[in-house]
């Protein structure tokens, strides 16, 4: 009950009680259970060596036992934790004997706890299997009222939409999660939904309700545990993208003391890189800029190219390279996701790929082709501020060339776009650009 009222600290000391009353008992099934549980708000306050450790031990003292739906549980556990801290090997090998428990044993909460931990590691390479899975865990969970996993697993359905940039479709299940958890009672749930809302609506152009949900949010739990991590991907952002540094600034160093102590946590590191360059570039730090995006950039191995802090991350990557005068990174950058299989190539970074092609084309005339291709696609996925700042560079370029017939209602567009999310910086630099002579635009 304190780990759904999201008091991670004393569910911690609670299952450390719990454990050592089983074991004095002798019931090591029991206690291992309870590592389980003491595991996973150990990994929600960014220790999750100690969670993983603990159940090895609690694994070698019962993997050898006859099987019960406690070493389930304890293997199932063990999948997800080593997931999250980057050891994919060790989470398929442990998920895969859990679910073969699961299904000897009939044991429908492991079922859908190993079913959502296989497709969380393969929903990189094969998002439509993820997609399969993560929906047969809700179906069955629903099915066997299991309500904490029934909302979980609609958390998984929406992560999958913003892998593909179904941003609306990742909405819908969040409020479906967040219905089911308020129904029920699970604090920390409806605090993960809130959460990841932020980010669906600052995708969505909606920044104004992205801003509403976050003022849900216990303000004392930001920055304290791993699921509330969302902030830092969308409302980091919007706040530079209005003009407001100092509050995006502090935003982040809410979550410098969780990102020192978890540092084996995979997730969290790419999150906190992640949203560190588009501050740096704020402050004009290009190079300090590059250097936290390419750590960021570095966890597409582990967790995907299609997750979202390599997405935050990239384009951060690539205008901090223009900046430096470093083109070659910036090619190299953008042949990571141009080389990617069709199927396995996230929309969104396509569009930004073909947009940064346009600005390294300078002159060349194929540079109105990629911002054209890189407008097209954005308008499809529906992402309005993205769109827009593309308009822009279009429009720039256009006036460059002595075309303000075809820039005007590129930037008029973009101009109401930029007014509507009160995005002012963006809306400056429109004014500027329409100020200017042709002739003194910088290529």
């Amino acid at each position: 009950m304190a780990s759904a009222a999201g008091e991670n600290e004393r569910a911690s000391s609670l299952f450390e009680r719990a454990i050592a009353l089983y074991e004095r008992a002798g019931d090591t099934h029991a206690a291992a259970r309870a590592a389980g549980w003491l595991a996973l708000a150990e990994q929600r306050l960014g220790r999750p060596d100690e969670g993983i450790a603990r159940m090895e031990r609690a694994h070698a003292i019962i993997g050898e036992d006859e099987p019960d739906a406690d070493l389930a549980f304890l293997l199932a556990r063990l999948g997800m934790a080593h997931f999250f801290a980057g050891n994919p090997e060790q989470a398929a090998e442990r998920t895969e004997r859990a679910l073969d428990l699961a299904e000897a044993l009939q044991l429908p909460e492991i079922l859908v706890r190993g079913w959502t931990t296989k497709a969380t590691i393969n929903q990189a390479e094969r998002p439509n299997e993820a997609r399969g899975l993560f929906q047969l865990a809700l179906d069955t969970a629903l099915a066997h009222d299991l309500r904490a996993l029934a909302s979980t697993a609609c958390g998984n359905l929406s992560e999958l939409g913003f892998r593909g940039d179904r941003y609306g479709e990742s909405l819908a299940y969040l409020e479906q999660e967040l219905e089911l958890t308020r129904r029920f009672g699970n604090r920390q749930g409806e605090w993960f939904a809130l959460s990841e809302m932020t980010y669906a609506l600052f995708m969505l152009g909606r920044w104004d309700e992205a801003l509403a949900r976050l003022a849900e949010l216990p303000d004392e739990q930001l920055g304290t545990h791993t699921l509330l991590l969302s902030p830092l991907t969308g409302v980091l952002e919007l706040h530079l993208h209005r003009g407001q540094p100092d509050s995006a600034r502090r935003l982040l160093h809410r979550y410098d003391e969780l990102a020192r102590s978890a540092t084996s946590d995979v997730q969290m590191q790419s999150v906190y890189q992640s949203a560190t360059p588009a501050l740096r570039l704020a402050e004009g730090d290009p190079r300090a800029a590059l250097t936290a995006a390419e750590q960021a950039l570095a966890v597409k191995t582990a967790l995907g190219t299609s997750a979202q802090p390599v997405k935050q991350a990239f384009p951060h990557a690539l205008e901090a390279a223009l900046a430096l005068g470093e083109r070659e990174k910036a090619n190299e950058l953008l042949r990571t996701v141009e080389e990617l299989p069709p199927g396995l190539r996230p929309p969104y970074l396509a569009a930004t790929a073909h947009r940064f092609r346009a600005r390294l084309a300078g002159t060349d005339p194929s540079a109105d082709q990629e911002f054209t291709t890189a407008t097209s696609q954005l308008r499809e996925l529906e992402l309005p501020f993205h769109l827009a700042v593309v308009q822009l560079e279009h429009g720039e370029w256009l006036l460059a060339r002595g075309r303000p017939d075809d820039a005007q209602p590129l930037l008029a567009e973009a101009r109401e776009t930029f007014a509507h999310l009160d995005a002012k910086p963006w809306l400056q630099r429109l004014s500027t650009a329409e100020a200017i002579a042709p002739a003194e635009i910088p290529a």
